[in-house]
């Protein structure tokens, strides 16, 4: 049931925008010259995690950019991502972080890829995540991946809210949820 597929980027596209995020680059489905794929925004002057790692260059702002991966975290649990690497996240010259390639993500486990790797949550994305409508997933996300992809990650959902509700509960809401500043 494995799928490396450029209609993924589309899913999480609109995946993220559902979820207020706005770190995915815009994608459009198209086919050209009789090859169907995907269409996507490139941001322009942009370097790899990997090169800003390679190159020693620290983020501006230590607590913004952890809360940044946080979200990614999240994001990566939530659609299955098991292909994110320092090659496909991008920052812009603003320090902006933009999450791109989930050609291998939307997998069929129920399970969460890493919880661990969460200890924060973003409050707004919290929100979206405890009152994201499934008619509207299934609705949205329908054109692009298969009923048994999108029961996945409905199951996921649910195992991510509960397991950030169980960091609030241990941990203290003002620990866990923060607001971008």
């Amino acid at each position: 049931n494995f799928r490396d597929d450029a209609i993924f980027e589309c899913a999480a596209y609109v995946l993220s925008r559902m979820l207020g995020l706005d770190n995915v680059p815009a994608v459009v489905k198209r086919t050209i010259q009789g090859q169907d794929g995907t269409l996507q925004i490139w941001v322009e002057h942009s370097i790899t995690e990997g090169t800003r790692r390679k190159r020693k260059i620290a983020p501006l702002d230590r607590q913004r950019w952890d809360q940044t991966w946080q979200v990614i975290e999240i994001f990566d649990n939530f659609i299955y991502n098991d292909d994110r690497n320092s090659g496909n996240i991008i920052i812009d010259q603003n320090w902006g972080v933009w999450m791109i390639d989930h050609t291998r993500a939307f997998r069929l486990y129920t399970e969460l890829r890493d919880p661990s790797r969460i200890t924060q949550c973003e409050r707004s994305l919290w929100k979206k995540l405890q009152t994201l409508d499934e008619a509207a997933v299934k609705q949205q996300l329908s054109p692009y991946l298969r009923s048994l992809e999108i029961e996945a990650l409905l199951k996921r959902r649910q195992k991510l809210v509960d397991y950030i509700q169980k960091l609030i509960q241990e941990r203290g809401e003002q620990a866990v949820l923060f607001v971008w500043g």
